[in-house]
């Protein structure tokens, strides 16, 4: 699946715009990582995507003695608040809606089958008792 830089975006924009932060509103790059593993996409786009928000001057980091904190910036607070950002009507950002939505969907079923949800009988695994009937 490719990931383009503006889907990048979208996702990490979207973790500030759901905790409701505006301008000003921080997360720590911890709480950032937590939320980012819900979006399904891989670890090295989160690094992309921080990346880029710096780059563009939507995030700023602030340092602290025992971690980093990722602040949205009054352009990132404007982001969120334009039209593209809450009412996608463009194909490119309807495209970044549908990567999004497959890699949700991609990591939802890859936890399915780690947990359980899909797994199958090894063929030398005997089946119990409520399988033969």
């Amino acid at each position: 699946m490719q990931v383009l830089d503006s889907t990048l975006e979208r996702a990490l924009l979207s973790i500030y715009d759901a905790s409701g932060l505006r301008a000003g509103g921080l997360l720590s790059v911890a709480a950032l990582q937590r939320a980012w593993e819900r979006t399904g996409l891989r670890n090295s786009d989160f690094r992309d995507a921080v990346r880029i928000l710096l780059r563009r001057g939507l995030l700023e980091v602030r340092d602290r003695p025992d971690a980093m904190d990722v602040v949205l910036t009054p352009a990132g607070a404007a982001r969120l608040q334009a039209d593209a950002f809450r009412h996608p009507s463009e194909a490119p950002d309807l495209e970044d809606l549908r990567t999004l939505e497959t890699a949700r969907a991609r990591a939802h079923a890859r936890r399915q089958a780690w947990a359980g949800g899909r797994r199958r009988r090894n063929d030398d695994q005997q089946p119990d008792a409520g399988q033969l009937h």
